[in-house]
């Protein structure tokens, strides 16, 4: 059975990009992973990329070509710049 925080996500963010073509997302948070995998399935059936930030290193959460992880502060935003230009 699906939670509710899940279910929000489905309705609220995974509806809205589902059939995006080639999607570039970019996530702040990733916790335990749950709207972060959704991204990357999107992605990966749409040849896309989720590019995810987070304080904590939740780099096991996949091994996906399809998804980079940076370990940073999402207020810091200097380091973010670059990869922002390139969505």
């Amino acid at each position: 059975m699906q939670g509710e925080f899940e279910k929000k996500i489905d309705d609220f963010m995974i509806s809205s990009v589902h059939n995006i073509s080639e999607p570039d997302i970019l996530e702040f948070g990733v916790r335990k992973g749950i709207s972060t995998k959704k991204f990357i399935n999107i992605c990966e059936k749409n040849n896309g990329h989720l590019y995810s930030v987070d304080i904590d290193d939740c780099s096991e959460i996949s091994k996906s070509k399809n998804w980079t992880f940076w370990i940073s502060i999402s207020t810091w935003c200097t380091g973010l710049y670059s990869l922002i230009s390139k969505l």
